[in-house]
């Protein structure tokens, strides 16, 4: 039996996610809530590769086939900032196999007539046969439209406190986030975004607690290396390089419930 996802309760559905088709290519939006706001106009890396991942995922799943794309890595450069009203995403294919398929990615800024690109991104995705019934539901629908906006969805906190993160050491930048219906992908694992939120989240800690201030992520490279099933999910983090203007993070994520198997590797950038 299918099983609609997302579930009512999803943050999919809270960041007010909508995509439509124009010709071949997804175009996936969403706005810039309050709460996603920053008073120095940085814009969360998390959303950004949520985004990313949302739409050159499906991309990818159109380009081939019947197989369905598993996101291997994502890596990701912020390029602008600004006070904008909405996000946007696209993806283009670049290669397409018989067992992954490359995408890069254009985030852009919006509001008014303005549009920014803020971000560019690398996105592949390793190949796997369908199956006749996922978990949460039928995740290879080819929809013309997707439209989760609705009067009851929306962020009432910062992303990374929305989808359940919380601190165990801000000082060694020990974060860790809950596997639960909420943050699961239609596999019901840890969706790939929140995996970079959480990394996110852990780096900017981590450097707060060093510097102080408001570090941002600025770059994110993300290898996905194993499912998030059982959880908690939570970070280990490692500074590599410290310069006036930046730190160099080598975070992993570890699933607690697998016997603290490495299930992420995340090398994160972040300006202070």
């Amino acid at each position: 039996m299918s099983v609609t996802f997302p579930p009512p309760q999803h943050f999919f559905r809270d960041l007010r996610y909508t995509m439509v088709v124009e010709g071949e290519r997804e175009i996936g939006s969403l706005p810039i809530q309050p709460a996603m706001r920053r008073a120095d106009g940085a814009l969360p890396v998390g959303a950004l590769v949520t985004l990313v991942d949302m739409v050159a995922g499906r991309t990818g799943m159109r380009a081939a086939p019947p197989q369905y794309p598993i996101t291997s890595d994502i890596d990701l450069r912020v390029l602008a900032t600004g006070d904008f009203e909405r996000l946007s995403v696209t993806a283009d294919l670049l290669r397409c196999g018989s067992r992954s398929v490359v995408l890069s990615s254009n985030v852009y800024g919006e509001g008014g007539e303005q549009r920014v690109r803020v971000a560019f991104a690398l996105a592949n995705f390793a190949l796997f046969p369908p199956v006749d019934e996922y978990p949460m539901g039928d995740i290879a629908k080819k929809e013309d439209s997707i439209h989760f906006p609705d009067d009851t969805s929306a962020l009432r906190a910062p992303l990374a406190e929305q989808l359940g993160v919380r601190t165990v050491d801000a000082a060694t930048g020990v974060l860790e986030v809950d596997v639960v219906p909420y943050v699961m992908n239609p596999l019901a694992v840890l969706q790939g975004g929140v995996h970079a939120v959480l990394a996110e989240a852990a780096g900017e800690t981590f450097v707060r607690s060093q510097r102080g201030g408001t570090p941002r992520v600025s770059g994110l490279s993300i290898r996905y290396l194993a499912s998030g099933r059982t959880g908690p999910v939570r970070t280990t983090t490692r500074p590599l390089r410290t310069t006036d203007a930046t730190t160099l993070l080598d975070i992993e994520l570890r699933d607690l419930g697998q016997d603290d198997r490495v299930i992420t590797a995340a090398l994160i950038e972040v300006a202070h």
